[in-house]
């Protein structure tokens, strides 16, 4: 079970890193300290769309995804904080998903990757339900 929480532990940091990347150039715009450059033009209205409390639980997500993750590694229970992670990013990004912008934003088959990740987060609470239980 050992090698198991270094193994989840990576993939949550890795997790955490491919939100924060959102949460940075979201958070960046919304503030006005970077402007759309071409390759990102097609974000901007989501970003604009995006409020500041959605931005603040993103954050907060991301946080408590690497607190997870730290706890995993000092071989403490992880589960509650990573439940509580995982019920703010789902419900984040179904606040953006619920709202227009989202849709005209990515294609159909980007947002498919969506499920994808939504299935590979529920795997991980699980693994990292398993994994406390081990302790």
């Amino acid at each position: 079970m050992r090698a198991w929480r270094w193994v989840l532990a990576l993939a949550l940091i890795v997790y955490a890193a491919q939100n924060a990347f959102f949460a940075i150039y979201s958070t960046s715009m919304k503030f006005g300290w970077v402007h759309a450059t071409a390759d990102m033009r097609r974000f901007a209205p989501l970003t604009n769309d995006t409020s500041v409390v959605q931005l603040a639980v993103g954050w907060v997500a991301i946080v408590l995804f690497v607190v997870t993750a730290l706890r995993l590694i000092r071989y403490r229970t992880a589960f509650g904080i990573y439940a509580v992670a995982f019920i703010l990013s789902v419900g984040n990004w179904l606040s953006l998903k619920l709202g227009t912008v989202y849709n005209q934003t990515f294609t159909a088959a980007e947002q498919k990757f969506d499920y994808v990740l939504l299935a590979l987060m529920m795997s991980f609470g699980l693994a990292i339900w398993l994994v406390d239980r081990e302790t």
